[in-house]
């Protein structure tokens, strides 16, 4: 009976074999359209038992794709628009973001190209980029028709920081708020849908309703907050889709408009024109606020607070640079750094200073301006209270790995009276050059600013929820305005910070 079964197992594998290594009946080129417009360069195919093979490569120049192969495993995964499709050539089934669907075949591993099956097409990669895939059984053109976003779920969900809405999407969509102020924030998720299983939610911690609507052009779907909530927060992200609308605690009445706090002079004192330049001083740690998957607020119109401060941030580096000042940054693309990291790159930068830019977002769309923070110090009680702040190692102390971080997450307090002179300075440049925008200077327990073993504060350049300040900060004139502001700051610590150490 055994031998029968090896038999049977033996002749299966045989023809498996013969199957995947036989040649191609036929082979051929088609090309992909879009829409019904522009067409892709030629993808190559092939014909073997009666199936359409399309090469991978080809497949993912098509789309914009990126490959990557695993020969331990014989997986082949295709990631497109931050989704991933794994399928291989020993089974007859792919992964999409983990999900398992038939595509009927296995694929083919052929004189060094890797080849799937046409259903592949339709079950796997059509879903990925949010799109219909219709093969010509002819072998002419694959028509290719996006289809549009969907708002597929709403959750609402508790966080330690707040409350969040969490909208489902069926593919990347675009969005903007529309509206934002006390009670009420809503969002026009562009060109998207609403499956019609979706109704109203009624309210969980801050959020008081969230409801969805289709208009005409795209999805409107309105939040309403508590009179505790005091901020916002709306970012896109991937892996799944989703729309994700953080809602903070705050209350109390809208932030006014800044009103000027008293006349400046703009003319030097002759202290700092007398003022010689020191060395003590040189290099600065720029540290563009959010980035990857943390956009922070978005504007009106669109801007993301991520792309805000990174363009801020580029200015400024310019400035000082001119200004004889080695720079730094912790980030100059769009990717998502921890706050702790932030800080552990200046240190390891060996930074005389850092500044963290941010922007602002509020529900009252009048809010405007600009303020300085420096770090305010943590409550510690009980045995975990060291006698004086800052970072203290000690061999053979007996220390848990607990006390050693909270010891750590303190090293910043050892910086605050350099830290106050620092945010001072850098106020007063900025309030000299926009002083009916000057909202002043304050702590606040920032966990970026926490471990900088270096003075170190944090902008908030303006806000980003006006519509006229997030038009300002679009215009390149403004955001170098706002760099030489920050610079002239800079430059004046700088030479208090020299005359100290003579």
């Amino acid at each position: 009976m055994r031998a029968r079964w090896i038999r049977t197992a033996a002749l299966t594998i045989a023809v498996g074999l013969a199957v995947a290594t036989s040649p191609p009946v036929a082979s051929a080129a088609r090309r992909f359209v879009f829409n019904g417009g522009a067409r892709t360069d030629r993808v190559e195919t092939i014909a073997v038992g009666g199936v359409t093979y399309y090469r991978l490569s080809d497949l993912a120049r098509a789309f914009g794709s990126s490959r990557h192969w695993n020969p331990r495993t014989r997986k082949m995964t295709l990631v497109t628009d931050g989704r991933r499709i794994t399928v291989s050539d020993r089974n007859q089934f792919a992964t999409l973001d983990g999900k398992v669907v038939n595509v009927r075949r296995r694929a083919l591993l052929r004189n060094g190209s890797f080849w799937v099956p046409e259903p592949f097409l339709t079950v796997a990669l059509g879903p990925a980029v949010n799109a219909g895939i219709v093969p010509d059984g002819g072998g002419g053109d694959v028509a290719v028709r996006t289809l549009a976003p969907a708002i597929t779920s709403v959750v609402i969900e508790e966080r330690g920081d707040g409350t969040a809405v969490i909208l489902g999407l069926s593919a990347r969509a675009d969005f903007s708020v529309e509206n934002a102020q006390r009670g009420t924030v809503v969002l026009l998720v562009r060109e998207a849908s609403a499956i019609d299983t979706l109704d109203a939610l009624s309210g969980q911690g801050l959020v008081s309703r969230v409801t969805v609507e289709e208009v005409g052009s795209g999805a409107r779907v309105v939040i309403g907050v508590t009179d505790d909530a005091g901020s916002y927060a709306a970012e896109r992200l991937v892996n799944p889709y989703r729309i994700e609308v953080a809602v903070g605690p705050g209350g109390g009445s809208e932030i006014p408009a800044p009103a000027l706090m008293k006349p400046r002079s703009l003319v030097p004192t002759p202290e700092d024109l007398l003022g010689d330049v020191g060395i003590g001083v040189g290099t600065v740690m720029i540290d563009p606020g959010y980035g990857g998957r943390e956009s922070g607020g978005v504007g009106p119109t669109g801007l993301p607070a991520k792309q805000a401060t990174l363009e801020l941030a580029m200015e400024l580096e310019e400035e000082l640079e001119g200004e004889g000042f080695y720079v730094f940054m912790t980030r100059d693309s769009d990717e998502f750094i921890e706050p702790k990291r932030r800080a552990e790159l200046a240190n390891l930068a060996a930074a005389d200073l850092f500044v963290s830019l941010q922007v602002n977002s509020h529900f009252s769309s009048t809010a405007n301006g600009f303020q300085v923070l420096h770090y305010r110090p943590r409550p510690v009680s009980g045995a975990h209270a060291p006698e004086r702040g800052g970072l203290e190692r000690h061999g053979g102390s007996g220390r848990s790995a607990a006390v050693e971080t909270l010891l750590w997450e303190r090293v910043q307090e050892r910086q605050l009276d350099e830290s106050k002179k620092f945010a001072k300075a850098v106020h007063d440049g900025m309030a000299a050059a926009f002083p009916d925008s000057d909202r002043g200077i304050r702590s606040a327990t920032l966990a970026v600013l926490a471990g900088c073993a270096m003075p170190a504060i944090q902008i908030e350049a303006a806000f980003i929820s006006n519509r006229a300040e997030e038009e300002r900060l679009l215009d390149r004139g403004f955001r170098r305005s706002v760099a030489e502001a920050i610079a002239r700051g800079i430059v004046a610590y700088r030479r208090t910070s020299d005359r100290g150490n003579e």
